[in-house]
């Protein structure tokens, strides 16, 4: 049951139908006359209750609609923050594997190369040696059974070239080749150069993973700050929800918490739309700039990855050639070869940051449509209630007429106890209905 309100004086009373007949936008009359008692009440209090259920009938609309606004503001602005954050987290973490990826490739690369040129140094060196050795044991050449000294020679025997003579200049010859490739520096150059590309490219990984670190920290900063701006207009929201509370739980005042609640809205509607919304605006587009922060060190090392491929793949070309012409042509066509387009990858899409901007932009309209609402059921001032007092007679009349005195007396004692309930907030328009449906009662 509501408390009963202390009465008003006459002059308060008047006062209050004054200005809300001046006061108060023109709006239609509801949920008056519509039964006997609510009839009573009208013609008791000058049309008063009129207003103030209409009133009543606002409030509890609007604590409906606040109440679930309320309840879904904060858990979408919660859910589609999060999926907005954990989106850019997801493409920014993307963009940093690509860069430690591009390292990994790099340094693959260089151990490769290492490994090969390190291999290639070791043969050269191993048959050098082996024709040295074979060079410098070389027998002398001795004269053939039977043959005779010649006067040409000097007395010396006559000698024929022997083969294996002739393999051993061929091995001195190809011990001067494999020692000019050893001396080369090609092969060496070419591994320096993907040594050279590997230490970018870990640089860049490095850069990346910075660049991350930093844009992770400031999309904390970035929703943390939005949740501050969004409690804000949830805490504005919350007045609204008191405001109306305190006029269903004050009939009398349900007229001005109506105003009040309109004032309110008008609040909340201006906070979200001045401060809400260009946050999430601004931060949506920071966050989507935070994602996109390793993009390109990671394009400029998969760069150099690339790049310490290729010189990878010459080099392995140029370690089965067995010329020193041939090893430096490949050197000279990696010099001379034309440096290939850059990686270049799109700015990703942040579909979560979108939605939740969309989300936002809703709930805007939402929460004014919500304001307009109530500045429509803003209550007008008291009614005439001269039709409101023939009605009521003809109810009362229906009420009594051809009943018995025990039936018109049970029938009487119902309405009275119902009009005690309904119109415990004001003692004097009680004290009016009281008369008018005892005196109804007495005349059948």
């Amino acid at each position: 049951m509501i408390a009963p309100e202390i009465p008003l004086k006459p002059y308060i009373r008047a006062a209050l139908a004054a200005v809300l007949s001046v006061l108060l936008a023109a709006a239609p009359v509801r949920a008056c006359c519509d039964d006997v008692l609510s009839c009573a009440g009208a013609v008791a209090s000058g049309g008063l209750t009129c207003v103030i259920e209409l009133a009543l009938d606002a409030l509890k609309s609007a604590l409906r609609h606040a109440t679930q606004e309320r309840d879904d503001a904060r858990a979408g602005f919660e859910s589609g923050l999060a999926a907005s954050t954990a989106e850019a987290k997801t493409v920014l973490n993307g963009w940093k594997k690509a860069a430690d990826d591009a390292a990994a490739d790099a340094e693959r690369s260089a151990q490769t190369a290492a490994k090969l040129v390190g291999d290639d140094e070791a043969r050269l060196r191993k048959l050098t040696t082996a024709s040295a050795t074979m060079a410098t044991n070389v027998p002398p050449a001795r004269a053939p059974a039977g043959s005779k000294l010649s006067t040409s020679t000097g007395g010396r025997a006559f000698q024929t070239p022997s083969p294996t003579a002739s393999t051993h200049q061929a091995a001195r010859v190809s011990a001067a080749e494999m020692l000019a490739l050893l001396k080369d520096d090609s092969l060496r150059d070419m591994r320096l150069g993907i040594e050279d590309e590997n230490k970018k490219t870990h640089a860049l990984s490095e850069n990346a993973g910075r660049a991350a670190s930093h844009s992770l920290q400031a999309m904390e900063r970035s929703a943390a700050f939005q949740r501050a701006g969004f409690a804000i207009f949830l805490a504005a929201i919350v007045d609204v929800l008191a405001v109306l509370n305190n006029g269903l739980s004050n009939p009398l005042k349900a007229p001005d918490m109506v105003i009040l609640a309109v004032n309110d809205l008008a609040v909340a509607e201006t906070l979200f739309a001045t401060d809400v919304l260009p946050a999430v605006d601004r931060e949506t587009k920071a966050r989507e700039d935070y994602a996109d922060a390793p993009r390109p060190e990671a394009d400029a090392a998969e760069d150099h990855a690339r790049r310490a491929r290729e010189i990878l793949a010459k080099l392995e070309r140029a370690v089965r050639l067995q010329t020193l012409a041939e090893r430096q042509n490949v050197a000279q066509e990696l010099r001379s070869a034309t440096t290939p387009a850059p990686v270049r990858h799109v700015r990703a899409t942040l579909a979560a940051s979108a939605a939740f901007s969309t989300f936002s932009k809703a709930l805007s309209k939402r929460v004014g449509l919500m304001h307009a609402e109530l500045q429509k059921a803003k209550p007008a001032g008291a009614p005439d209630v001269t039709l409101f007092r023939t009605k009521l007679s003809t109810d009362l009349s229906a009420q009594f007429r051809g009943k018995s005195a025990a039936e018109t007396a049970r029938i009487r004692d119902t309405l009275l106890a119902d009009a005690r309930r309904r119109f415990a907030y004001d003692p004097k328009t009680l004290a009016g209905v009281e008369r008018l449906v005892t005196d109804a009662a007495r005349v059948h």
